[in-house]
């Protein structure tokens, strides 16, 4: 479907609030999610991004290209179960549960779901994250991957780098270029034709394993390596910890950390676009069309609530609700991803496609956050820090502004009595 490029209906922003104040968005409000935009673009090579001229969306219980079917250009799932057992001849973005690749897949496939396997044939890279990650086929560019389990099967072929996070991570099949990662158990049992740079808390080289470069690794204790194991480079390890080699040590521990995040994430906004896809809706849209009343209302709400709880905590009647207020309060700054997320995907996504849907939902709930996740990937000191700190108020502040539409709750709304809409808004 082509994207439209004319300026959006303003369907929820009327010319007036009750009272007769003037609405009036600033376009101020947009330019946080175009950087953001622009710099997903960089980080996930623009197409998986934007919605190509004539890209086909699928959604339901069960989106599948069939097996005689052919894509002409990029595809968008978005479900509880999706097959691409024909081919697509552009990029496959996908958001599920559980994703089965058996047919060809010609430029990128990024995905996210709970259990991914690829038995078929991606043409270029693949960026995935899911619980369990199984490649059986063939993917001509790298793989970059997180997972609880990942898993390259005999037979499988990775035409590039192999870049993972994850708790095992085993390799019985072929990789062409670098193997580089951290993960708690690592079993290396294939072909290898780059150099092997690893952080695990076990490491074993098995008897089908042939590494052409180098082998380094980070580990408590020595790598098992069976007799069979041939490294035609040499091999390096380096003592876990942080006395040592602190600084490799850190970017390690980061990434690994900002990978947990983003499948931590994804799992959340999956569990709650599902179950609560009105609530979700309702805070994305806060978040969108009241960015800076949402920002405001975040910050002033961040400092009071705990000031609050705490207060209530030391009271015997209040001790139940200060409880109750403040690990809601904890629940609504993490679910925040979600929310800010789905805002953003909501708001690069076209309208046309159905954005009542749960599927067009989950679609722009999985592209926002690996792209709030992608952010917090700069190599800049505190960016992390900072992004997931707006983001929290951001979203404590759609929470909030999402209630009060919906309630009528007497909250304090920064210019609500100037200028700001009340519960009728929406």
């Amino acid at each position: 479907m082509r994207r439209s490029r004319l300026p959006r209906r303003p369907v929820a922003m009327p010319t007036r609030a009750p009272g007769g104040a003037q609405c009036r968005p600033g376009r101020s409000r947009r330019w946080p999610v175009v950087a953001i935009v622009v710099f997903s673009a960089f980080f996930l090579a623009v197409a998986a991004v934007l919605p190509a001229r004539g890209a086909e969306f699928l959604s339901g219980d069960t989106p599948r290209v069939p097996v005689s079917g052919i894509i002409d250009d990029d595809v968008y799932m978005s479900g509880t179960d999706a097959f691409i057992e024909g081919t697509v001849t552009g990029d496959a973005l996908v958001a599920s549960r559980d994703l089965v690749v058996s047919g060809t897949v010609e430029r990128s496939l990024i995905a996210a779901g709970q259990n991914i396997s690829v038995t078929g044939q991606i043409g270029h890279a693949a960026r995935v994250a899911a619980q369990e990650v199984r490649i059986e086929g063939q993917v001509e560019g790298d793989v970059l991957v997180a997972g609880a389990e990942v898993i390259i099967e005999r037979g499988a072929s990775v035409g590039g780098d192999l870049i993972v996070t994850a708790g095992t991570l085993t390799v019985r099949g072929t990789v062409g270029g670098d193997v580089r990662g951290n993960a708690t158990e690592v079993l290396l049992d294939g072909a290898i034709g780059g150099d092997t740079r690893l952080e695990a808390t076990e490491l074993t080289l098995g008897p089908a394993a042939q590494l052409a470069g180098d082998l380094r690794y980070t580990s408590a204790g020595e790598a098992n390596i069976d007799a069979q194991a041939t490294v035609n480079g040499t091999t390096e390890r380096e003592e876990s910890g942080r006395d040592v080699g602190g600084a490799a040590s850190s970017i390690a521990d980061r990434n690994l950390l900002e990978w947990g995040r983003l499948v931590a994430a994804l799992f959340s906004g999956l569990i709650l676009v599902l179950i609560l896809p009105r609530a979700v809706r309702g805070a994305a849209e806060s978040a969108r069309r009241r960015l800076g009343p949402a920002l405001l209302l975040g910050v002033a709400m961040a400092f009071m609530i705990p000031i609050v709880s705490v207060i209530m905590l030391v009271t015997i009647i209040g001790f139940p609700i200060g409880s109750i207020m403040l690990v809601t309060f904890v629940i609504i700054l993490y679910l925040s991803q979600v929310f800010v997320g789905t805002a953003i995907g909501r708001w690069i996504l076209p309208d046309s496609w159905g954005d009542q849907g749960r599927g067009y939902n989950l679609l722009a709930m999985a592209l926002g956050v690996v792209i709030l996740g992608a952010l917090r990937f700069l190599p800049i000191p505190g960016i992390s820090f900072l992004v997931a700190g707006l983001t929290a108020v951001i979203g404590l502040g759609a929470v909030l502004l999402t209630l009060r539409r919906r309630t009528g709750a007497l909250l304090p709304t920064p210019g609500s009595v100037a200028t700001g809409p009340g519960p009728g808004y929406y």
